[in-house]
């Protein structure tokens, strides 16, 4: 999947100057993490990148490896390149598998410090053992923290969380069967530069979100 994505990406970004490189995934990879990321590292001629994989903690490892990049591009670091990709085959038999009955998916996300254009991340929350009556204050209070406005900002989010919640603004439904590549399917099909999303994935009773605005001035 790497192979056959980065020069769709390198045709559109530059990433002959990525600093690190991470591999978000959710279901278990029959080869390491690392050697993926290995991989575009060498294929991009990156000696000096950096590179690892986040995985064990659900369908959010990609918004972790959001907030881990945005962590990493400090001082001197300025670009770091998301992938995330899934895979359906497993080496053994999963009840979690068979109910979603997911696809093979991949996604690569450029991103960079201080960018003038796009969208910019401005914040990373997760909630544990959210109770369904909770839901709503929530999700809310992650829009406030995130400097968005619900009533103009764009949800992405499963159905199930999406059919529960009192929210006002535009509302766009991921695809389960992506996995962890769920909500970038969303924002490369329907993405608008004009704005701010919140997105988010449950995992069990947790729930983890994060804010994506066009605004320059936001923090995390």
């Amino acid at each position: 999947m790497v192979r056959a994505l980065l020069p769709s990406l390198s045709g559109r970004a530059d990433l002959s100057d990525v600093d690190l490189i991470i591999l978000a995934h959710w279901l278990p990879d029959i080869h390491l993490g690392t050697s993926v990321t290995n991989f575009a590292l060498h294929a991009l001629d990156l000696p000096e990148g950096l590179g690892f994989a986040i995985s064990d903690c659900g369908p959010a490892a990609p918004l972790l490896a959001l907030h881990c990049i945005e962590r990493y591009l400090k001082g001197p670091k300025k670009k770091a390149l998301l992938m995330v990709m899934d895979q359906k085959h497993l080496l053994y038999r999963s009840e979690v598998v068979r109910a979603i009955d997911p696809v093979n998916s991949a996604s690569l996300v450029s991103i960079e410090q201080d960018a003038q254009a796009g969208l910019r991340y401005c914040g990373y929350r997760r909630h544990h053992t959210v109770a369904p009556a909770e839901l709503s204050d929530i999700v809310h209070a992650m829009a406030t923290d995130f400097g968005l406005v619900p009533h103009s900002s764009t949800l992405i989010a499963p159905p199930e969380i999406a059919e529960t919640l009192s929210w006002h603004g535009p509302v766009l439904i991921q695809n389960k069967r992506l996995l962890c590549s769920a909500p970038f399917a969303v924002l490369a099909e329907h993405g608008q530069c004009e704005t701010d999303y919140l997105v988010l994935v449950p995992d069990q009773s947790s729930l983890t979100g994060v804010g994506l605005s066009t605004r320059r001035e936001v923090t995390s």
